[in-house]
């Protein structure tokens, strides 16, 4: 049995507008709030006790099972989360679960952890290969025996050598993971290596970190299977509707008339899509959503509560929780040189590589007119 630490005391300041009201622990991701997800990777590990640190605006957080309970985080910033983490650690060994990424299967954190008991390293991270270049935990270099030599958030210095993503998981003794709280985390884990004490489990998994708004894009691919067909009791789907493989319909839903479903596809609780409708593949639609008719998506979240309008065309779009697009509407996918004027700052001089998306609609908003044209990466 061991201790666990679940750190989502972050609000997800790099999603931008889509934590403007809402931290990123609790954004719906697939019918699941993000730090679910997490939560279910802890608990296959099956842990004694432990702790989940949330920002203090969300300290009475629903949902927690035991053997976890809640506490505030105490102070801002990754060191305040690992020091008030482990005020509650009761166990000699600790486990460290960051909340923000999601992993297939959910095993990474059980995983990890029975590397460690038979491994001869002090502290143990989970590595995955990098996906996007953009994974904000920090990069790693691998030695010899899977020896961590250097953890860096310089993205330029892991473009010129070998590296992993830290993939949001670590196991050690408790008074090195209190390094990390001393020192920082990056200064506290490569001083920690230079001994030689840090090992890297490498994730076989898939595994993508939830940092960005483009990054809900790749949600579908990880948390719907490609093969399983789904349609819950309650769930309503019209005979000459046609519903494809890798399809999730949850309890409420309705699918009108002559409407083509393909996976990977998520439809929510009480949403709604109207007839003659193209839904998929890669799309995402949150619980209490409202998909007009002769709609067509591809690779689009549509969070909960939100509303596309009639005839309305959209591929690689995020609508936000509440976000209104109104009807013959088209909003278009392609491939970025430069990121979008609103994503700059987030990015902290990063440059993503390869970046592919469409609009963004803010929460709440209801800022689109009918018949208009939004382009790859505009906000409205």
């Amino acid at each position: 049995m061991v201790w666990v630490g679940v750190l989502a005391g972050g609000w997800g300041k790099r999603l931008g507008p889509l934590t403007e009201s809402r931290p990123k622990p609790l954004l719906r991701v697939g019918g699941k709030r993000i730090i679910d997800y997490t939560l279910e990777q802890v608990l296959e590990a099956r842990p004694s006790s432990g702790v989940v640190v949330v920002h203090p605006a969300i300290a009475r957080l629903n949902g927690v099972p035991s053997p976890l309970r809640v506490v505030a985080q105490e102070g801002p910033g990754l060191k305040s989360a690992i020091k008030t983490a482990l005020k509650y650690a009761d166990d000699d060994v600790v486990v460290l679960s960051f909340t923000g990424y999601l992993s297939r299967p959910n095993t990474i954190v059980s995983s990890l952890l029975e590397y460690y008991t038979v491994s001869d390293y002090q502290l143990v991270m989970a590595l995955a290969p990098v996906s996007s270049g953009l994974e904000t935990f920090g990069f790693a270099r691998l030695g010899l025996g899977g020896r961590v030599e250097k953890v860096t958030e310089n993205l330029e210095e892991w473009r010129a050598g070998r590296g992993y993503v830290f993939a949001g998981v670590l196991a050690g003794k408790k008074s090195l993971v209190g390094k990390l709280a001393e020192e920082g985390f990056i200064n506290g884990v490569n001083l920690l290596a230079a001994k030689g004490l840090v090992g890297g489990y490498i994730w076989e998994g898939d595994w993508l970190e939830i940092a960005y708004p483009w990054d809900l894009l790749e949600a579908p691919r990880l948390l719907i299977p490609r093969y399983e067909t789904a349609i819950r009791e309650g769930a309503e789907v019209a005979t000459t509707a046609r519903i494809g493989r890798g399809v999730i319909v949850e309890r409420g839903a309705y699918i009108g008339e002559n409407t083509v479903v393909i996976g990977p596809t998520y439809i929510g609780t009480d949403s709604l899509i109207g007839p003659n409708s193209v839904i998929g593949p890669g799309t995402i639609i949150e619980e209490g959503s409202r998909i007009g008719p002769l709609v067509v998506l591809e690779n689009t979240i549509v969070m909960a509560g939100a509303t596309v309008g009639a005839a309305t065309i959209m591929s690689g779009g995020v609508v936000g929780e509440r976000g209104q697009v109104a009807p013959h509407v088209v909003g278009e996918k392609g491939r970025l040189d430069e990121p979008p004027e609103w994503a700059v700052p987030l990015l902290e001089g990063r440059r993503p590589r390869n970046l592919v998306m469409g609009p963004l609609v803010r929460p709440g908003s209801k800022a689109t007119s009918p018949c208009i044209h939004l382009r790859p990466g505009e906000l409205v």
